[in-house]
């Protein structure tokens, strides 16, 4: 069987034509002393840390071709003062 490579990615739905869509995420690049910095803030290792990605800010429809600025989906993510007590 053969293999392929996943891609991060992020779906929204065209508000204009209701079109689905699909963006690939944004890859953050860092200096080495801002990923060192990272390390240390976060007390992880070198091994322990992936990419780190970001949404487009900016995304056009595929259909209609609008265009649209981006902002979280804040429901989607548990709230990380809820500790599930």
């Amino acid at each position: 069987m053969d293999t392929v490579v996943l891609r991060a990615a992020f779906e929204w739905k065209c508000p204009k034509c209701k079109a689905g869509n699909f963006n690939r995420a944004v890859a953050v690049e860092f200096t080495d002393s801002d990923r060192e910095e990272l390390l240390e803030l976060f007390d992880l290792k070198e091994d322990e840390v992936g990419d780190m990605i970001q949404a487009p800010a900016i995304v056009k429809c595929g259909k209609c071709l609008e265009k649209f600025r981006t902002e979280d989906d804040d429901d989607f993510l548990p709230d990380p003062s809820e500790d599930g007590e």
